[in-house]
C-alpha cells in the first residue's frame, strides 16, 4: 500500500513561494525565494526519480538567509525516499548537519503524479509570463513538465503490457 501524496506549491508574492508537502501521515511546509529556481529543480529532481530507479536526486530551495535540500533516493524498484532538509544559511554543509524536517517513503509514479498535477495548476493559473513575472529569474518549466508526463505515460503503458 502506497502512501497518499499531497503536494502543494503556491506563489505569494513576486520572488517568493511557499510549498507544502505530505507523504501519509508525514508532512511539512517550506518557503523558497527566487534566489534559486525552486520549482524548476524540484521538477529536475522528479524528473529524475522517474527516470532513473536507483536514484539519488536532489533539489535545493534558497532562502533569505538558508535554504531546505531536497533528497530523494531509491527505497525499492518502485519507492523512493523523500528527505526535506533545513539548513539557517546557505552552504555546502553537509546534509547530516542541516534540520530533518520531512523523511518519508513513497512511491516514485505517485510522487511524479502528485507533482506533475500540481505543476499543471500553476501553469493554468499563472501561464509563462505570469509565473515568469511573479518569480522575476526563472521561466515556468515547462520542460521538465512534459517530460514528467511522458514518462509518466511511458510508464502507464508498460504496466498495461504486462
Amino acid at each position: 500500500m502506497s502512501a497518499e501524496i499531497d503536494f502543494h506549491y503556491e506563489l505569494t508574492g513576486t520572488g517568493w513561494s511557499e510549498c507544502r508537502l505530505a507523504i501519509g501521515d508525514v508532512h511539512c511546509e517550506v518557503t523558497a525565494s527566487y534566489l534559486s529556481d525552486a520549482l524548476g529543480d524540484l521538477a529536475s529532481a522528479i524528473e529524475d526519480v522517474l527516470r532513473w530507479p536507483g536514484v539519488d536526486a536532489r533539489a535545493v530551495f534558497v532562502e533569505e538567509p538558508g535554504e531546505y535540500r531536497w533528497r530523494f533516493v531509491a527505497a525499492g524498484a518502485d519507492r523512493v525516499r523523500v528527505k526535506i532538509i533545513e539548513f539557517p544559511d546557505w552552504g555546502k554543509e553537509a546534509d547530516e548537519s542541516g534540520k530533518v524536517i520531512l523523511d518519508a517513503e513513497c512511491g516514485r509514479r505517485a510522487l511524479g503524479k502528485a507533482v506533475a498535477a500540481e505543476l499543471r495548476r500553476l501553469f493554468a493559473v499563472h501561464g509563462a509570463h505570469g509565473y515568469r513575472a511573479k518569480w522575476v529569474e526563472y521561466d515556468f518549466p515547462s520542460a521538465r513538465l512534459a517530460a514528467i508526463e511522458q514518462l509518466l505515460a511511458q510508464q502507464n503503458g508498460l504496466e498495461q503490457n504486462t
